[in-house]
């Protein structure tokens, strides 16, 4: 079995699809949460913002672990996976 997880963002949301076989199988889309302004911050200490673009790698990288924390439980038994982002630093 081939599962290939495809996550994007923008500074407003996040989304992802999980494909079985190169077809869809679950999806999610969901806005940026005032927790996660409250919890995430850039190096310099600075709080994230919603809509702020220099928190965009942070977003794709938020898109991924929802996915892979929202999909984990499912059975994938001897699955190979392919994860998929348009963000080389959220990979």
């Amino acid at each position: 079995m081939l599962l290939t997880i495809a996550v994007d963002a923008s500074p407003w949301g996040i989304g992802g699809v999980l494909m079985k076989n190169g077809s869809p199988h679950r999806w999610f889309a969901d806005e940026i949460h005032d927790i996660d302004l409250q919890i995430l911050e850039d190096k310099n200490g600075n709080k994230a913002a919603r809509g702020d673009h220099r928190f965009q790698t942070t977003w794709e990288a938020l898109a991924l672990l929802v996915a892979i924390r929202a999909w984990r439980t499912e059975e994938h038994s001897g699955a190979m996976v392919v994860i998929q982002s348009d963000s080389l630093s959220a990979l």
